[in-house]
């Protein structure tokens, strides 16, 4: 089907109950923030979002002061979680500083993403712990040397990422883990499980390659993705075989209709910002991009929003909260006219506009049954929703 035909449309005039709009107006937003303090890296993922920049020497990091002029913001709104971002975090000479300061005015869960280079050096890792640093989400795309070397373009990467989460293990501490599933690792999906397993992480997350940022062209998708039905029964069999050994397992960027059985495992863009493992997004747009783009979009979500009847129904609140969403998903999304009969039509995301470009939309299959409204209703269901950290965790 041509891309221009498959366009969000005016729903039908269905109504939501009582009892979906009580849960959506009782879902609590995320804790969380995330803070991108540059683009500077020490590896060269080939799937990478910003690679062009990075190639290209265009980023300027934030400087301390305006990364603790944002973590004051944050604090000043509620927000008591911080995942530092990047680029990679652990290059600058400041992180931590910014740990120990983060800490120092009221964040009680502290994140650094990292590849792990550094932090493989177990006296490193000691000082960020030390300044207050209490959890770590390190990535590992491959189960082994082979296969993680060569996306991260940097020999020896694997033996380092192992070292700094066996540190990370010695030393007590609390990390999660990401992989990214493309078209280098797909068939090693389960043995990727595996190792994960073997290393007990807290919560696995599992994203499928997805062209956004600045590998939306349809040629990075063809030779770095996989398509849906190709990853699918590999993921299935992976989460089938380990889903008892995670607390949580996240895919993320799949539409729900790609992974029959297992729905309660995707991760979307209208489900994250009520997940405590994932960033507010209205902040991170607020911090990223300034309060005028920020309220922008809020008022043009607000717009498009009302195009939905479930967001017609819901409180200002639940409104304002969702709107930008509103706007990211029609940014980067799209679906087809038959996805108004699936159930999960309501929370879904529907499949990136690149993807549908290059390949076309034979893979959406609209699953029957009673429609779900409730963006949250799988963190409940997992019993992950609103599962806060204290300090003594």
């Amino acid at each position: 089907m041509h891309l221009a035909k498959l366009i969000n449309k005016p729903e039908s005039k269905d109504t939501m109950t009582e009892a979906v709009m009580v849960q959506r107006v009782n879902n609590k937003i995320t804790p969380r923030i995330d803070i991108n303090v540059g683009h500077a890296c020490n590896i060269r993922c080939e799937f990478c979002y910003y690679i062009k920049t990075y190639n290209n020497k265009l980023s300027e990091d934030l400087t301390t002061e305006e990364i603790k002029r944002l973590l004051v913001q944050a604090r000043k709104r509620g927000k008591f979680m911080v995942d530092f971002t990047g680029g990679e975090p652990t290059m600058r000479p400041d992180l931590p500083e910014l740990v120990r300061f983060a800490g120092d005015i009221g964040f009680s869960r502290i994140c650094t993403i990292t590849n792990g280079l550094m932090m493989s050096r177990k006296e490193y890792l000691q000082k960020l712990k030390d300044a207050g640093l209490n959890d770590i989400l390190f990535s590992v795309h491959g189960h082994n040397e082979d296969v993680h070397d060569n996306t991260t373009k940097v020999k020896g990467s694997f033996k380092l990422v192992m070292q700094a989460i066996k540190n990370a293990q010695e030393l007590g501490m609390y990390y999660r883990m990401n992989g990214v599933i493309n078209n280098r690792n797909y068939k090693d999906t389960e043995k990727l499980f595996e190792l994960f397993a073997s290393l007990k992480p807290y919560v696995a997350n599992f994203i499928l390659y997805n062209p956004v940022a600045e590998i939306t062209d349809e040629e990075n998708l063809k030779k770095k993705g996989v398509t849906y039905t190709e990853a699918a029964p590999y993921i299935m069999n992976a989460i089938k075989e380990y889903k008892g050994q995670f607390r949580k397992i996240n895919i993320r960027f799949m539409p729900y209709c790609t992974l029959p059985g297992y729905e309660q495992h995707i991760s979307t863009m209208r489900q994250i910002q009520y997940d405590s493992d994932e960033w507010d997004y209205q902040f991170h747009v607020r911090m990223k991009r300034g309060v005028p783009i920020q309220l922008g979009a809020t008022m043009a979500g607000m717009v498009i929003g009302m195009r939905n009847p479930y967001f017609r129904q819901a409180d200002i609140h639940t409104k304002l909260r969702e709107a930008i969403n509103e706007v990211r998903i029609i940014q980067d999304r799209v679906k087809s006219p038959k996805c108004k009969a699936c159930r999960f039509e309501p929370i879904c995301d529907g499949f990136p506009r690149t993807y549908v470009k290059a390949r076309g939309d034979s893979e959406i299959n609209p699953v029957p049954g009673e429609k779900i409204y409730d963006p949250a209703h799988f963190l409940k269901i997992n019993n992950t929703d609103g599962t806060y950290f204290n300090d003594t965790r």
